[in-house]
Protein backbone atom coordinates (compact mmCIF):
# COMPACT_ATOMS: atom_id res chain seq x y z
CA UNK A 1 0.00 0.00 0.00
CA UNK A 2 1.56 3.30 -1.10
CA UNK A 3 1.00 6.59 0.65
CA UNK A 4 0.53 9.82 -1.28
CA UNK A 5 1.97 12.94 0.34
CA UNK A 6 0.66 16.37 -0.69
CA UNK A 7 2.69 19.34 0.55
CA UNK A 8 0.76 22.61 0.60
CA UNK A 9 2.80 25.86 0.65
CA UNK A 10 1.81 28.98 2.55
CA UNK A 11 -0.89 30.11 0.15
CA UNK A 12 -4.60 30.67 0.87
CA UNK A 13 -5.61 29.32 -2.54
CA UNK A 14 -3.67 26.10 -2.06
CA UNK A 15 -5.16 25.75 1.42
CA UNK A 16 -8.66 26.15 0.01
CA UNK A 17 -7.96 23.54 -2.67
CA UNK A 18 -6.79 21.01 -0.12
CA UNK A 19 -9.80 21.84 2.04
CA UNK A 20 -11.98 21.04 -0.96
CA UNK A 21 -10.13 17.75 -1.44
CA UNK A 22 -10.67 16.84 2.21
CA UNK A 23 -14.33 17.70 1.94
CA UNK A 24 -14.65 15.49 -1.11
CA UNK A 25 -12.80 12.57 0.51
CA UNK A 26 -14.70 12.71 3.77
CA UNK A 27 -18.02 13.55 2.18
CA UNK A 28 -18.65 16.61 4.35
CA UNK A 29 -18.60 20.36 3.83
CA UNK A 30 -15.06 21.70 3.97
CA UNK A 31 -15.81 24.88 5.92
CA UNK A 32 -14.23 23.62 9.15
CA UNK A 33 -11.18 22.34 7.33
CA UNK A 34 -10.31 25.79 5.97
CA UNK A 35 -9.88 27.07 9.52
CA UNK A 36 -7.96 23.96 10.60
CA UNK A 37 -5.61 24.21 7.63
CA UNK A 38 -4.97 27.85 8.48
CA UNK A 39 -4.07 26.90 12.07
CA UNK A 40 -1.80 24.09 10.89
CA UNK A 41 -0.01 26.22 8.31
CA UNK A 42 0.59 28.96 10.86
CA UNK A 43 2.17 26.37 13.16
CA UNK A 44 4.30 24.14 10.94
CA UNK A 45 4.47 26.08 7.65
CA UNK A 46 2.78 23.40 5.51
CA UNK A 47 -0.18 21.05 5.48
CA UNK A 48 0.32 17.33 4.88
CA UNK A 49 -2.43 14.98 3.70
CA UNK A 50 -2.20 11.21 4.01
CA UNK A 51 -4.41 9.75 1.33
CA UNK A 52 -4.60 6.30 2.95
CA UNK A 53 -5.73 7.79 6.24
CA UNK A 54 -8.72 9.46 4.64
CA UNK A 55 -9.72 6.90 2.02
CA UNK A 56 -12.22 4.68 3.83
CA UNK A 57 -11.95 1.91 1.24
CA UNK A 58 -8.31 1.27 2.15
CA UNK A 59 -8.47 1.74 5.93
CA UNK A 60 -9.82 -0.95 8.24
CA UNK A 61 -8.57 -0.05 11.72
CA UNK A 62 -5.44 -2.21 11.75
CA UNK A 63 -1.88 -0.98 12.10
CA UNK A 64 1.02 -2.38 10.09
CA UNK A 65 3.71 -3.58 12.51
CA UNK A 66 6.44 -5.43 10.60
CA UNK A 67 7.04 -7.57 7.53
CA UNK A 68 8.91 -10.89 7.44
CA UNK A 69 9.65 -11.60 3.78
CA UNK A 70 11.38 -14.89 4.56
CA UNK A 71 8.29 -16.34 6.24
CA UNK A 72 5.94 -14.34 4.00
CA UNK A 73 4.18 -12.93 7.04
CA UNK A 74 2.93 -9.40 7.69
CA UNK A 75 2.18 -8.65 11.33
CA UNK A 76 -0.65 -6.26 12.07
CA UNK A 77 -2.12 -5.02 15.32
CA UNK A 78 -5.25 -3.27 16.40
CA UNK A 79 -5.85 -1.05 19.46
CA UNK A 80 -7.79 -2.42 22.41
CA UNK A 81 -9.13 -0.42 25.33
CA UNK A 82 -8.77 3.34 25.69
CA UNK A 83 -6.08 4.64 23.33
CA UNK A 84 -3.68 7.24 24.75
CA UNK A 85 -2.49 9.17 21.68
CA UNK A 86 0.43 11.62 21.66
CA UNK A 87 0.08 14.05 18.74
CA UNK A 88 3.35 15.70 17.61
CA UNK A 89 3.89 19.14 16.09
CA UNK A 90 4.97 17.56 12.78
CA UNK A 91 1.89 16.58 10.73
CA UNK A 92 -0.39 17.39 13.68
CA UNK A 93 -3.70 17.47 11.83
CA UNK A 94 -3.25 14.30 9.76
CA UNK A 95 -1.82 12.44 12.79
CA UNK A 96 -4.86 13.42 14.85
CA UNK A 97 -7.19 12.26 12.06
CA UNK A 98 -5.29 8.99 11.72
CA UNK A 99 -5.28 8.15 15.41
CA UNK A 100 -8.93 9.04 15.84
CA UNK A 101 -9.96 6.88 12.88
CA UNK A 102 -7.80 3.93 13.88
CA UNK A 103 -9.24 4.03 17.40
CA UNK A 104 -12.91 4.50 16.55
CA UNK A 105 -12.87 1.96 13.70
CA UNK A 106 -11.43 -0.54 16.20
CA UNK A 107 -14.27 0.32 18.62
CA UNK A 108 -11.95 2.05 21.11
CA UNK A 109 -12.19 5.42 22.78
CA UNK A 110 -9.21 7.76 22.37
CA UNK A 111 -7.70 10.45 24.59
CA UNK A 112 -5.18 12.73 22.86
CA UNK A 113 -2.43 14.86 24.28
CA UNK A 114 -1.50 17.49 21.69
CA UNK A 115 1.90 19.09 21.28
CA UNK A 116 1.74 22.55 22.92
CA UNK A 117 2.86 24.37 19.77
CA UNK A 118 0.12 22.73 17.66
CA UNK A 119 -2.60 22.43 20.28
CA UNK A 120 -5.06 24.75 18.48
CA UNK A 121 -5.21 22.85 15.19
CA UNK A 122 -5.13 19.44 16.91
CA UNK A 123 -7.96 20.16 19.33
CA UNK A 124 -10.03 21.84 16.60
CA UNK A 125 -9.57 18.78 14.37
CA UNK A 126 -10.64 16.50 17.22
CA UNK A 127 -13.64 18.72 17.97
CA UNK A 128 -14.84 18.67 14.34
CA UNK A 129 -14.47 14.89 14.11
CA UNK A 130 -16.17 14.39 17.47
CA UNK A 131 -19.18 16.48 16.45
CA UNK A 132 -19.42 14.65 13.12
CA UNK A 133 -19.16 11.33 14.92
CA UNK A 134 -21.87 12.21 17.42
CA UNK A 135 -24.26 13.00 14.57
CA UNK A 136 -23.50 9.51 13.20
CA UNK A 137 -24.11 7.80 16.57
CA UNK A 138 -20.67 7.98 18.22
CA UNK A 139 -21.00 7.64 22.03
CA UNK A 140 -20.35 10.69 24.20
CA UNK A 141 -16.74 10.89 25.37
CA UNK A 142 -15.39 8.50 22.73
CA UNK A 143 -12.96 11.20 21.52
CA UNK A 144 -11.22 13.26 24.18
CA UNK A 145 -8.17 15.47 24.55
CA UNK A 146 -6.23 17.25 27.27
CA UNK A 147 -7.54 20.77 27.76
CA UNK A 148 -4.38 21.97 29.48
CA UNK A 149 -1.26 20.44 27.94
CA UNK A 150 1.67 19.77 30.27
CA UNK A 151 4.64 17.41 30.15
CA UNK A 152 3.60 15.91 33.47
CA UNK A 153 0.06 15.28 32.24
CA UNK A 154 1.30 13.64 29.05
CA UNK A 155 3.67 11.36 30.96
CA UNK A 156 0.92 10.38 33.37
CA UNK A 157 -1.47 9.58 30.52
CA UNK A 158 1.06 7.38 28.72
CA UNK A 159 2.23 5.38 31.71
CA UNK A 160 -1.23 4.79 33.20
CA UNK A 161 -2.00 1.07 33.14
CA UNK A 162 -4.99 0.90 35.42
CA UNK A 163 -7.17 -2.01 34.30
CA UNK A 164 -10.34 -3.60 35.65
CA UNK A 165 -11.71 -6.85 34.24
CA UNK A 166 -14.71 -9.12 34.72
CA UNK A 167 -14.24 -12.76 33.84
CA UNK A 168 -17.68 -14.00 32.77
CA UNK A 169 -18.06 -17.78 32.42
CA UNK A 170 -20.74 -19.56 30.41
CA UNK A 171 -22.27 -22.02 32.92
CA UNK A 172 -24.81 -23.66 30.62
CA UNK A 173 -25.47 -27.41 30.48
CA UNK A 174 -22.96 -28.00 27.69
CA UNK A 175 -19.93 -27.45 29.96
CA UNK A 176 -20.81 -30.72 31.69
CA UNK A 177 -19.91 -32.70 28.56
CA UNK A 178 -17.30 -35.42 28.85
CA UNK A 179 -13.97 -34.74 27.19
CA UNK A 180 -12.48 -37.20 24.68
CA UNK A 181 -10.49 -40.15 25.99
CA UNK A 182 -12.07 -39.95 29.44
CA UNK A 183 -10.14 -36.87 30.56
CA UNK A 184 -12.86 -35.45 32.77
CA UNK A 185 -15.42 -32.81 31.83
CA UNK A 186 -15.19 -29.40 30.20
CA UNK A 187 -16.27 -27.79 33.49
CA UNK A 188 -13.03 -29.08 35.04
CA UNK A 189 -11.04 -27.00 32.52
CA UNK A 190 -13.26 -23.96 33.16
CA UNK A 191 -12.67 -24.22 36.92
CA UNK A 192 -8.92 -24.60 36.44
CA UNK A 193 -8.82 -21.67 34.03
CA UNK A 194 -10.65 -19.39 36.47
CA UNK A 195 -8.33 -20.38 39.32
CA UNK A 196 -5.18 -19.69 37.27
CA UNK A 197 -6.68 -16.45 35.98
CA UNK A 198 -7.35 -15.20 39.50
CA UNK A 199 -3.93 -16.23 40.78
CA UNK A 200 -2.32 -14.35 37.87
CA UNK A 201 -4.29 -11.17 38.60
CA UNK A 202 -3.43 -11.39 42.26
CA UNK A 203 0.23 -11.24 41.23
CA UNK A 204 -0.31 -8.45 38.66
CA UNK A 205 -2.47 -6.38 41.00
CA UNK A 206 -5.29 -5.55 38.57
CA UNK A 207 -8.83 -5.10 39.87
CA UNK A 208 -11.02 -8.04 38.84
CA UNK A 209 -14.37 -9.73 39.35
CA UNK A 210 -15.59 -13.22 38.45
CA UNK A 211 -19.11 -14.18 37.44
CA UNK A 212 -21.06 -16.88 35.62
CA UNK A 213 -24.39 -17.08 33.86
CA UNK A 214 -27.05 -19.39 32.43
CA UNK A 215 -30.64 -18.92 31.30
CA UNK A 216 -34.07 -20.36 30.66
CA UNK A 217 -36.20 -17.93 28.65
CA UNK A 218 -35.73 -14.17 28.44
CA UNK A 219 -37.18 -13.46 31.91
CA UNK A 220 -35.08 -16.06 33.74
CA UNK A 221 -31.38 -15.29 33.27
CA UNK A 222 -29.19 -16.23 36.23
CA UNK A 223 -26.08 -14.11 36.85
CA UNK A 224 -23.84 -15.55 39.56
CA UNK A 225 -21.45 -13.17 41.32
CA UNK A 226 -18.54 -15.36 42.34
CA UNK A 227 -16.11 -12.57 43.26
CA UNK A 228 -16.70 -8.81 43.24
CA UNK A 229 -14.07 -6.13 42.59
CA UNK A 230 -13.65 -5.22 46.26
CA UNK A 231 -13.84 -8.81 47.48
CA UNK A 232 -10.63 -10.65 48.46
CA UNK A 233 -9.49 -13.84 46.74
CA UNK A 234 -10.33 -16.00 49.75
CA UNK A 235 -10.72 -19.71 50.43
CA UNK A 236 -14.51 -19.26 50.28
CA UNK A 237 -14.30 -17.79 46.76
CA UNK A 238 -11.96 -20.59 45.66
CA UNK A 239 -14.45 -23.12 47.01
CA UNK A 240 -17.22 -21.51 44.94
CA UNK A 241 -15.07 -21.81 41.81
CA UNK A 242 -14.34 -25.45 42.64
CA UNK A 243 -18.06 -26.17 42.92
CA UNK A 244 -19.14 -24.61 39.61
CA UNK A 245 -21.40 -26.71 37.39
CA UNK A 246 -23.48 -26.20 34.26
CA UNK A 247 -27.23 -25.95 33.77
CA UNK A 248 -29.80 -24.60 31.32
CA UNK A 249 -28.95 -22.41 28.27
CA UNK A 250 -26.77 -19.51 27.06
CA UNK A 251 -28.56 -16.16 26.74
CA UNK A 252 -25.35 -14.27 26.24
CA UNK A 253 -26.70 -10.79 25.50
CA UNK A 254 -28.48 -10.39 28.84
CA UNK A 255 -25.38 -11.56 30.72
CA UNK A 256 -23.15 -9.09 28.88
CA UNK A 257 -25.54 -6.23 29.68
CA UNK A 258 -25.57 -7.12 33.38
CA UNK A 259 -21.78 -7.48 33.48
CA UNK A 260 -21.44 -4.09 31.80
CA UNK A 261 -23.67 -2.56 34.48
CA UNK A 262 -21.38 -4.06 37.14
CA UNK A 263 -18.61 -1.72 35.96
CA UNK A 264 -20.66 1.25 37.20
CA UNK A 265 -18.51 3.14 39.66
CA UNK A 266 -15.28 1.50 38.48
CA UNK A 267 -12.86 4.30 37.63
CA UNK A 268 -10.20 2.29 35.77
CA UNK A 269 -9.05 3.72 32.45
CA UNK A 270 -9.41 0.31 30.77
CA UNK A 271 -12.37 -1.93 31.49
CA UNK A 272 -12.37 -5.38 29.93
CA UNK A 273 -15.10 -8.01 29.85
CA UNK A 274 -13.55 -11.42 29.22
CA UNK A 275 -16.20 -13.95 28.23
CA UNK A 276 -15.42 -17.69 28.29
CA UNK A 277 -17.86 -19.90 26.38
CA UNK A 278 -18.17 -23.22 24.58
CA UNK A 279 -20.93 -22.40 22.12
CA UNK A 280 -23.18 -19.90 20.39
CA UNK A 281 -25.91 -17.83 22.11
CA UNK A 282 -28.96 -20.07 22.52
CA UNK A 283 -32.06 -20.34 24.69
CA UNK A 284 -35.27 -22.33 24.91
CA UNK A 285 -37.40 -19.51 23.48
CA UNK A 286 -35.34 -18.55 20.42
CA UNK A 287 -37.87 -20.24 18.12
CA UNK A 288 -35.17 -22.22 16.37
CA UNK A 289 -33.86 -19.06 14.68
CA UNK A 290 -30.29 -18.48 15.80
CA UNK A 291 -30.19 -15.03 14.27
CA UNK A 292 -32.39 -13.59 17.02
CA UNK A 293 -29.97 -14.21 19.91
CA UNK A 294 -26.96 -13.57 17.67
CA UNK A 295 -28.29 -10.09 16.97
CA UNK A 296 -29.24 -9.54 20.61
CA UNK A 297 -25.69 -10.42 21.69
CA UNK A 298 -24.19 -8.19 18.99
CA UNK A 299 -26.25 -5.27 20.26
CA UNK A 300 -25.20 -6.02 23.85
CA UNK A 301 -21.55 -5.89 22.76
CA UNK A 302 -22.18 -2.60 20.96
CA UNK A 303 -23.88 -1.16 24.07
CA UNK A 304 -20.95 -2.27 26.25
CA UNK A 305 -18.43 -0.55 23.98
CA UNK A 306 -20.52 2.63 24.06
CA UNK A 307 -20.20 2.58 27.86
CA UNK A 308 -16.44 2.15 27.76
CA UNK A 309 -16.36 -1.61 28.34
CA UNK A 310 -14.51 -3.78 25.84
CA UNK A 311 -15.80 -7.37 25.51
CA UNK A 312 -13.50 -10.15 24.31
CA UNK A 313 -14.71 -13.73 23.81
CA UNK A 314 -12.66 -16.90 24.30
CA UNK A 315 -14.34 -20.05 23.07
CA UNK A 316 -13.62 -23.73 22.54
CA UNK A 317 -16.38 -24.07 19.93
CA UNK A 318 -14.68 -25.18 16.71
CA UNK A 319 -17.54 -23.64 14.68
CA UNK A 320 -17.24 -20.23 16.33
CA UNK A 321 -15.65 -18.60 13.29
CA UNK A 322 -19.06 -18.87 11.62
CA UNK A 323 -20.75 -16.45 14.04
CA UNK A 324 -18.31 -14.67 16.39
CA UNK A 325 -16.94 -12.22 13.77
CA UNK A 326 -20.46 -10.80 13.33
CA UNK A 327 -21.09 -10.66 17.09
CA UNK A 328 -17.81 -9.47 18.60
CA UNK A 329 -15.98 -8.14 15.56
CA UNK A 330 -12.64 -9.06 14.06
CA UNK A 331 -9.85 -9.15 16.61
CA UNK A 332 -12.20 -9.32 19.60
CA UNK A 333 -12.47 -13.08 20.00
CA UNK A 334 -10.24 -16.16 20.04
CA UNK A 335 -11.08 -19.76 19.18
CA UNK A 336 -8.94 -22.27 21.10
CA UNK A 337 -7.89 -25.32 19.10
CA UNK A 338 -7.60 -27.58 22.14
CA UNK A 339 -9.97 -27.64 25.11
CA UNK A 340 -7.18 -28.75 27.42
CA UNK A 341 -5.29 -25.51 26.72
CA UNK A 342 -8.01 -23.35 28.30
CA UNK A 343 -6.52 -23.20 31.85
CA UNK A 344 -3.10 -22.20 30.55
CA UNK A 345 -4.25 -19.82 27.81
CA UNK A 346 -6.83 -17.86 29.82
CA UNK A 347 -4.34 -15.86 31.96
CA UNK A 348 -1.95 -15.57 28.99
CA UNK A 349 -4.65 -14.01 26.81
CA UNK A 350 -5.62 -11.52 29.48
CA UNK A 351 -2.04 -10.42 30.08
CA UNK A 352 -1.66 -9.78 26.33
CA UNK A 353 -4.90 -7.79 26.19
CA UNK A 354 -3.90 -5.53 29.08
CA UNK A 355 -0.62 -4.37 27.50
Amino acid sequence: MKTLYLIVPLAPLAGALIAGLLGWLIGRRATHWVAIIGMTVSTVGAFLVFRDVLAGNTFNGSVFMRRNDEKKVIEIAEPFGVVAAVIPSTNPTSTAIYKILISIKSRCAVVMTPHPSAARCITRTADVMYEAGRKAGLPDGAIGWMQTVTLEGTQELMKAREVSVILLADLSTSIMQLLPEGRGRLVDRVRAGILLFAESLEMVGDSYAIAGFCSKYRDNVAYYKIKDFDQPWSSDVKAQVGGLSGRLATRMGAAIRHATACFHGVSSRRRLLLLVSDGRPEDYDDGGDRRYLHEDTRMAVKEAVARGVHPFCITVDTLANEYLPQIFGRGHYLVLDHINSLPRRLPEIYLKLRR
